[in-house]
């Protein structure tokens, strides 16, 4: 309930100073913020929460403060809170915070809680308007894992460096040392885990990130409107769980750990810009090594997507995207009560048609449907249940959303 009313009160306070023109500075520092709300609606399975009969339970909110200290010295900071059905339930949290010194073009240093570069879009993931659908791609963008992808405790050194003929080359390198605890989701831990058996013997009670290094390259060549860019990290990471089940082989209130050595990805993308359109293509490899007290236990998987988006007019932009993901190991996405592995468990296609309309340079009204074969992002918390008690899950199903975003 304290939560809810100090979000309450941070939203009042983003409307009011936004009123006045929507350029806000307090105490010499610039605040921009954002505030959505969501409608979600699918058919044969869930996600994230009962979205089967539909379910507001889809908003975000976020306000961000920056302050330039010096010509070379400035300093932001973002609180951010959330509500994916059972995730986030609006908790407020500091989603960035980081001192930046640039020395030069080609050198700069950041450190505090410092953005990950994932891919092309990672790190603006959150900016609504910076693009045309509701959902980034799962395929490379998975949204379980937003908060463990964003950011990290630690430092970067980034820069740009200019060829003449070549085009130009920015990069960034991180990483981070401090041990950082994430919200401890039985479907965080799942998503960490690739598998979407049932789980009713053991609960999560903490999720830490021990280590975690990332680099990322983007090239803009000498052709107006495209990059190009290669990011690759690792991560290690305890997860710790409790015993909730009598009838498990440790006994009830017992701890144990899972411990990944290592949670790896690497992702090409591409994008070209002409005009009104917009193409980008993106493909990401993983491989995670883990241990469970009874051996090391390997998994990995490969993702990728096309995308397109086109605006039509000032205030409407049509967009379209099919996007795969799929995980090679035969046990991966366990059927959760019945025999073998439920059909499309291990793999998940999606072809989605996005429209955005431009109401004014605040607000964004987004409508978006999306068409699936496979599960294997879904969570078996989320699952249906038949009459024996299995689970399960439609191997092909639709999924409808709608969100209006205010920003400023």
């Amino acid at each position: 309930m304290k939560r809810s009313i100090s979000v309450l009160i941070l939203i009042i306070a983003i409307f009011t100073f936004a009123a006045n023109g929507f350029a806000v500075e307090v105490a010499g520092m610039d605040l921009h913020g954002f505030l959505s709300q969501g409608y979600v609606k699918t058919t044969g399975n869930n996600l994230f929460a009962n979205t089967s009969k539909g379910t507001t339970q889809f908003d975000e909110f976020g306000i961000n403060f920056a302050k330039d200290i010096t010509d070379k010295l400035h300093a932001g900071a973002q609180f951010f809170a959330k509500d994916y059905g059972q995730t986030g339930n609006n908790h407020l949290e500091i989603d960035w915070a980081y001192a930046d010194y640039r020395f030069k073009d080609w050198l700069g240093v950041r450190a505090g809680k410092v953005k990950i570069p994932h891919g092309l879009y990672n790190q603006t993931r959150d900016v609504d308007m910076l693009r045309t659908s509701i959902f980034l791609p799962q395929s490379i963008y998975p949204e379980i894992l937003r908060d463990t992808m964003l950011s990290t405790v630690g430092g970067s050194l980034y820069g740009d460096v200019n060829v003449s003929f070549l085009g130009q080359f920015s990069y960034q390198a991180i990483i981070g040392m401090h041990n950082q605890s994430v919200e401890p989701s039985e479907r965080t831990n799942q998503a960490f885990l690739n598998t979407q058996s049932s789980n009713n013997v053991a609960k999560t009670d903490d999720i830490n990130i021990k280590e975690r290094y990332a680099a990322s390259v983007v090239w803009e060549p000498p052709v107006d409107g495209l990059r190009l860019s290669t990011t690759y990290g690792n991560s290690k990471i305890d997860i710790t769980n409790e015993v909730i089940a009598s009838d498990f082989f440790m006994p009830l209130g017992s701890k144990f750990s899972i411990a990944f050595k290592k949670f790896q990805y690497l992702v090409y993308s591409t994008e070209y810009v002409w005009n009104n359109l917009t193409l980008a293509a993106e493909s990401m490899k993983t491989k995670r090594s883990f241990n469970m007290g009874m051996g090391d236990m390997n998994l990995s998987s490969k993702g990728w997507y096309l995308n397109a988006s086109y605006r039509l007019t000032d205030w409407f932009v049509l967009g379209s995207y099919y996007a795969t993901t799929r995980s090679y190991e035969a046990n991966v996405g366990g059927g959760g009560g019945g025999p073998g592995v439920a059909a499309g468990r291990n793999y998940l296609k999606d072809m989605c048609l996005t429209t955005r309309f431009d109401i004014n340079k605040n607000l964004v009204f987004k409508l978006e449907g999306h068409d699936f074969k496979g599960t294997n992002m879904l969570s078996a918390l989320d699952a249906e249940a038949d009459s024996q008690g299995n689970m399960v899950w439609p191997e092909n199903w639709k999924m409808f959303a709608a969100k209006l975003t205010f920003s400023f």
